[in-house]
């Protein structure tokens, strides 16, 4: 038993050890024959090295001329953050103690969208990785009841009348389904809530794309992706939404903007909590009009 365990832990490690120099890393010579100069031959020593952003930094390959050459700044960075999207990947999957994920599953354009995101470098916390599982399930146990509970109409329980066409027995099951679908959206849309701190930092303005596609998923996500559009006008009867909306990001705005010019064009609108106009001049500055 403890002999098949470790072979199929061995497999793993193999497979991950190969993901991330073949897939992610695309094969990339560099770091492959750095890899072998140094040693490193299975998965465990590379999280080692990726662990200690000083010994990814000192990686250095003899060139045919028997000079040494420094991995360049964005080469360690992006193996670095291989590691850094496999712990991701674990912490939103659960702990360890209840199995590695099959980072097999996460494509070389997953981990091209997760690395320009700039997101600072993901540590395994085991107790963090725990809380968030308990919260996924929980909260798929509250999707999961709320669904039971819009499928089950008023009146569907009683026995159908024996002149019921097939004309409206269709059109029943339509209208529960549409009921039903609709009851599901607002369940999903009640239990995501709007929440300052998963929004991104713009410390630097060479992070701006990175930065931008996130901020605006955000948005879609909460709902407000109107206060991103510059010629958004609220009709009369959602002018009070709009407003909380602008309140909201406006708030966000001024504690995640860090750049120079950025926290310049946030404070220009905070008098008349404008984040359209805001949102609006960010964009004519990083991208141009």
């Amino acid at each position: 038993m403890t002999t098949a365990r470790k072979t199929r832990s061995s497999d793993l490690f193999t497979q991950r050890k190969n993901h991330f120099l073949n897939v992610w890393m695309e094969g990339d010579s560099f770091v492959k024959d750095a890899m072998a100069a140094m040693n490193i031959t299975n998965y465990m020593d590379i999280v080692r090295l990726l662990e200690d952003q000083n010994l990814v930094n000192s990686i250095k390959n003899r060139k045919a001329d028997g000079t040494e050459e420094d991995i360049s700044a964005e080469k360690a960075a992006k193996f670095r953050c291989c590691l850094s999207f496999a712990n991701h990947l674990q912490m939103r999957e659960g702990p360890i103690t209840d199995g590695l994920v099959d980072i097999t599953q996460a494509s070389a354009d997953d981990f091209t969208n997760f690395y320009i995101m700039n997101i600072p470098f993901v540590t395994y916390d085991d107790a963090a990785a725990t809380e968030r599982k308990v919260k996924r399930e929980f909260q798929a146990a509250k999707n999961a009841a709320a669904l039971a509970q819009a499928t089950v109409q008023p009146g569907t329980q009683g026995v159908p009348s024996v002149g019921a066409t097939a004309n409206s027995q269709a059109n029943s099951q339509t209208s529960t389904t549409s009921t039903a679908n609709s009851r599901e959206l607002e369940a999903f849309r009640k239990n995501i809530k709007m929440d300052a701190s998963t929004y991104p930092i713009l410390a630097d303005d060479a992070a701006w794309h990175a930065f931008v596609q996130e901020w605006t998923a955000l948005c879609v996500l909460y709902e407000i992706k109107n206060v991103l559009d510059p010629n958004y006008i609220p009709p009369l009867d959602k002018i009070d939404l709009f407003k909380a909306h602008q309140s909201f990001l406006m708030t966000v705005m001024m504690a995640k903007i860090k750049t120079t010019r950025g926290k310049e064009i946030v404070r220009n609108h905070v008098a008349n909590n404008d984040a359209q106009a805001a949102w609006k001049d960010l964009v004519e500055y990083y991208r141009g009009p």
